[in-house]
């Protein structure tokens, strides 16, 4: 999920690689490391870019937002989600708040992720418990759940305000789309 994140935040190319069919298995370790290698990169620069968290490092929590309120209310369940499963859920959930990403369109996003991630539904009565998690966000300022989503440039973001409306209309889309 990390490194489709880094491909979508920053890394045409290594975005244009992991959609165009790659798959987890039967690669070698030339291809890991080059797209491990790309990853990083973004996010080196990223941090570079902004060493005290004061702009576009919170692009750096794309998908996180949303992920990690899931990843908390799943923690203590039968099956809890992995970190990575979490994330790509948020990714999801806030493409489809924000549903373009330098022009890359949500289905792409879709895609890479029913490559790489089994679906999980998200009971519509955990909204409520989701908001309050998504209260101690540390993107959050004067009260207003926000996300950090890609611009329409790579390294470039937007801060966009959630609401709980949004919350359960994007878990809503993300439980439809496993039919």
């Amino acid at each position: 999920a990390e490194v489709l994140k880094h491909a979508i935040i920053g890394a045409p190319a290594l975005w244009q690689q992991l959609a165009s069919g790659f798959t987890l298995t039967g690669n070698t370790a030339d291809v890991w490391l080059d797209i491990l290698q790309q990853s990083a990169a973004v996010k080196v620069q990223v941090v570079t870019d902004d060493p005290h968290e004061k702009g576009i490092r919170m692009l750096l929590n794309y998908g996180h937002t949303i992920g990690h309120a899931v990843e908390s209310y799943y923690l203590d369940s039968a099956m809890p989600l992995t970190h990575g499963e979490a994330i790509a859920i948020g990714m999801l959930c806030e493409s489809y708040l924000q549903p373009t990403t330098k022009g890359v369109s949500f289905a792409f996003i879709q895609t890479a992720m029913d490559r790489f991630f089994t679906r999980r539904d998200i009971p519509p009565v955990s909204i409520p418990l989701l908001w309050r998690l998504l209260q101690h966000d540390k993107k959050n300022a004067a009260g207003a759940v926000r996300m950090a989503v890609p611009g329409d440039a790579p390294l470039t973001m937007q801060l966009v305000e959630l609401t709980e409306e949004d919350l359960a209309r994007s878990v809503g889309f993300y439980n439809m789309l496993r039919g």
